[in-house]
């Protein structure tokens, strides 16, 4: 039999009673009269924990994340990403949890962000595992009190220091690397106490269509599909002259970052980068990085079947590793 205990903020709990055997010997009447008073002092117990788990929330100044039903057009691999996390956090035996606001690329937008970090933080709630959620909206509101932004957030000082004043003990970053077809969500739990990490996974998720739309504002222009391929019918690579290393963005070692952007570059007649398209980005600013970095190198130009230099797109991936 289940119970269904509903808060006054419109989330409830489920619990599961385990159901009552009944053996020969008694008659039916006996059996009911039994089996209604153990209901009825399960009833009593399970409305006591509730009430004193939520009192104790209360007290402690907890606004509890509402868990809601699973919205119909959430992917279930945002459930299945949060079931993971939530494990790893009840096995730290802390609580609560806060989620803050993830991180990417300049193709996601801060409303997209924030979308995935609230999707998130209820899949978290639902996915329930002995901790509380906090509600998002409380992050907002303290850092409106310290004139910051949810990218302040990115500091790993700054984070702690608005978990401390929400009075929660662990908080959790996500970062969102984009590709043509679809993103990589990686998320990590920390304990405030200390700033260790407890844990993290990630997960392939389909674009979402603001990103869909801010993917196709960056596609390749016309005129480069018609450019020759390298390779092919007598054209040559275009090879580098001067490529200086990418550098790392000092947001991207804070939270130990890796990865690999990949860009698609017109190489022109006289060895120059130009026309730079991001094909799959990263967050923390990694994206901006390569792209910086691409515009400084130089080439020596493909050549045409006769030997003319010829401008040629090409694509170009580097990888952010940390040693």
């Amino acid at each position: 039999m289940a119970l269904q205990i509903e808060r006054s903020n419109g989330s409830h709990l489920r619990i599961t009673a385990p159901q009552s055997g009944f053996r020969g010997g008694h008659s039916c009447s006996q059996h009911r009269a039994k089996s209604n008073r153990r209901y009825s002092l399960l009833r009593c117990f399970v409305l006591a924990a509730c009430f004193c788990a939520l009192g104790a929330s209360a007290a402690r100044g907890w606004q509890m994340h509402p868990v809601q039903q699973r919205p119909r057009d959430s992917s279930d691999t945002i459930d299945t990403l949060a079931a993971k996390l939530s494990a790893v956090i009840a096995d730290s035996k802390e609580s609560p949890v806060i989620v803050f606001d993830f991180a990417g690329p300049d193709e996601v937008t801060g409303a997209s962000e924030r979308s995935l970090a609230d999707e998130f933080s209820s899949a978290l709630a639902r996915a329930g595992n002995g901790f509380v959620v906090l509600d998002r909206a409380q992050i907002h509101d303290a850092l409106r009190g310290k004139n910051w932004t949810p990218s302040d957030l990115v500091e790993p000082a700054k984070a702690v220091a608005l978990a401390n004043e929400l009075n929660t003990r662990v908080y959790v970053w996500g970062a969102i690397s984009v590709g043509p077809d679809n993103i990589e969500l990686t998320v990590d739990a920390y304990r405030v106490h200390g700033e260790k990490k407890i844990g993290g996974s990630k997960a392939t998720l389909p674009l979402t269509e603001q990103m869909k739309e801010a993917k196709i504002q960056q596609s390749t222009k016309p005129f480069e599909s018609r450019l020759p391929q390298p390779g092919k019918g007598g054209y040559t690579f275009p090879a580098c002259v001067y490529c200086p290393a990418v550098q790392y963005d000092q947001r991207a070692v804070w939270h130990h970052f890796e990865g690999t952007v990949t860009l698609s570059v017109v190489v022109t007649e006289d060895g120059r980068a130009d026309d730079v398209v991001v094909v799959r980005g990263l967050p923390y600013g990694l994206t901006d990085k390569a792209i910086e970095t691409v515009r400084t190198w130089r080439f020596k130009p493909a050549q045409s079947p006769d030997g003319t230099p010829v401008a040629v797109s090409q694509t170009v991936e580097m990888t952010f590793h940390l040693y």
